[in-house]
C-alpha cells in the first residue's frame, strides 16, 4: 500500500485512507512523494477499527447533510408581516374591533400576489378571561384549543383580505394582548400590543322636578295651618 507525506505537517497517509488525496491531519492535497519505509505501518490496522473510522464519517456526513436541508428549508421560508388596527383605548362592555393584514417582504411579484395557505391564528386562554370574542371574520374553517392557546384556522386567505376580531372588555385596566401567526412557506410572526380598557360610565338617573300645587289646594293648606 502506498504511504504518502503530507507536505505541510509530515504526516504519513495512506492512499487508501478515506480523505486521500487529502491529508487526514491537516486537509492539503498530498504530492506524489512516498514515505520512508518504516517499522510503523507494518502492523495492519484491525477491521473493528477501520469500521468505527468510516461509521465516524458517514456519521458526519449525514449530520452535515441535516443541517445542509434545515439552512435550505430556512431560507425558502418568507417573513410574515402583519398590519394591525388595535384601539389603545377601550370601554368595559363596549364592543371594540381589531383589523389583521398579512404581508411577506418577498419582492416576486408572483410570489406577493398568492394567497396564504394553512394561516392559524393563535390567542392565548388567559385573552378570553378579559374579553369575550364576539366574532371572527372570515369565519374560519376550523377553532381547536392546544396547550394555552385557541387556534383559528384558514385554509386560504387572500392577501387583500384582512381579519376583523371583535371583542368585548370584561375588565378595567391595562391589558396585554399577544397573538401568533403562521402560514405555510412563512416563519411564525408574534405580535404584542398594551391598551387601557376604561370603566363602564355611570348613568344617574335623571332630576325630576316636584309638581306644583294649584292655588286653590294652597289656599286651602294656608287656611288650616291659620286655623
Amino acid at each position: 500500500m502506498k504511504k504518502v507525506v503530507c507536505p505541510a505537517c509530515g504526516l504519513i497517509n495512506l492512499e487508501k485512507f478515506v480523505t486521500f488525496p487529502h491529508c487526514a491531519a491537516c486537509g492539503a492535497l498530498l504530492s506524489g512523494e512516498s514515505a520512508p519505509h518504516t517499522t510503523v505501518w507494518k502492523r495492519p490496522v484491525s477491521a473493528p477499527l477501520w469500521a468505527m473510522i468510516l461509521g465516524l464519517c458517514c456519521a458526519g456526513l449525514g449530520v452535515l447533510g441535516i443541517l445542509t436541508a434545515r439552512e435550505t428549508r430556512r431560507v425558502e421560508e418568507k417573513q410574515l408581516l402583519a398590519y394591525v388596527g388595535l384601539p389603545r383605548r377601550m370601554t368595559v362592555g363596549r364592543v371594540s374591533g381589531l383589523r389583521i393584514s398579512l404581508d411577506t417582504t418577498d419582492a416576486d411579484a408572483v410570489a406577493s400576489a398568492a394567497p396564504f395557505e394553512d394561516v392559524r391564528l393563535r390567542f392565548p386562554r388567559a385573552l378570553f378571561g378579559d374579553f369575550v370574542l364576539l366574532s371572527i371574520s372570515p369565519v374560519p374553517d376550523a377553532v381547536t384549543s392546544q396547550g394555552s392557546g385557541r387556534y383559528f384556522h384558514f385554509s386560504r386567505l387572500a392577501r387583500d383580505q384582512p381579519l376583523g376580531v371583535l371583542l368585548r372588555p370584561l375588565r378595567a385596566g391595562t391589558h396585554h394582548l399577544s397573538m401568533t401567526l403562521n402560514a405555510r412557506e412563512c416563519l411564525p410572526l408574534e405580535l404584542r400590543g398594551t391598551f387601557q380598557v376604561e370603566p363602564a360610565a355611570v348613568k344617574s338617573a335623571p332630576v325630576r322636578p316636584a309638581p306644583r300645587k294649584n292655588a286653590a289646594k294652597r289656599g286651602r293648606e294656608n287656611g288650616e295651618r291659620a286655623g
